[in-house]
């Protein structure tokens, strides 16, 4: 176990400073608590990673959607329950996607981003493809009905229904929360399973880290790699730390593993 400026410390030692100023302290702390970030998303063990079950929706059946040629948005007073950013809506089996959803009055309004020409009809369906995440943390793996799928691929239609291949985390700005979405947007209620990075929030100088020593040593090790990164005039040293940190997970590497921060 050790706090930020306990790793602060660490990190002062190592490159050998008899003292440094306030805004240096400020600046190192703040390469240890990316470095901790770094690491925590990475998923090394040790780090704060839990998995847990959520399903979709399934398809929503809107009966009352209003809609007026050239608008961009439409309006319903049929309850928009988990439906979210990127979710599909079709009307006469064209399918557009969502732009967001506002349920801050009554109807709802669905924003489809680009206006729409023609009046659309006043029944529609929702193919709703997401899930809320319970924190912002992020998400390394996806099974869906038992079926492990991968991140999303850029070339991926976003507008298909079918069954799910793919996954890509998104953040809802206008709800202020984190969500995942299946691609393509799943015809049916999907099982999932999930597994995500605690939230760390903000650190301070005082928060403890209880994690193993070993993969303190290599925060600290990080933590010089950024802070030398800050640094112009240090590029050779930034390369010379970052070939320390490498060296210093090559015995996870050996064992045939991802070593961390991407090594």
């Amino acid at each position: 176990m050790a706090t930020v400026s306990a790793l602060a410390t660490k990190v002062i030692t190592r490159k050998g400073w008899a003292r440094v100023t306030t805004q240096e302290q400020s600046r190192i702390e703040e390469a240890v608590a990316a470095a901790v970030h770094r690491a925590n998303d990475d998923g090394l063990p040790g780090t704060a990673w839990e998995s847990f079950s959520g399903e979709t929706y399934g398809n929503l059946t809107l009966s009352d959607f209003t809609h007026v040629a050239k608008a961009s948005t439409g309006t319903t007073t049929d309850a928009l329950d988990n439906v979210l950013p990127g979710d599909i809506i079709e009307h006469s089996s064209t399918k557009r996607v969502i732009r967001h959803v506002d349920l801050s009055g009554t109807p709802g309004v669905i924003h489809l981003g680009a206006s729409v020409q023609v009046q659309l009809a006043t029944a529609a369906t929702v193919y709703r493809r997401s899930v809320v995440l319970p924190t912002s943390g992020k998400v390394s793996r996806v099974w869906a009905d038992g079926k492990y799928i991968k991140p999303t691929r850029n070339d991926t239609p976003m507008n298909d229904t079918g069954t799910a291949q793919y996954w890509k985390q998104l953040w809802d700005d206008v709800e202020g929360r984190s969500y995942l979405q299946l691609i393509p947007a799943p015809t049916k209620v999907t099982e999932l399973v999930i597994t995500q990075a605690a939230d760390l929030g903000v650190l301070s100088t005082s928060t403890e880290l209880d994690w193993p020593e070993s993969l303190l040593d290599l925060i600290v090790q990080h933590a010089i790699t950024i802070l030398n990164s800050w640094q112009p005039t240090e590029q050779l040293e930034a390369v010379l730390a970052d070939k320390g940190r490498a060296d210093a997970s090559s015995a996870r590497d050996a064992g045939g593993t991802r070593g961390p921060f991407g090594a």
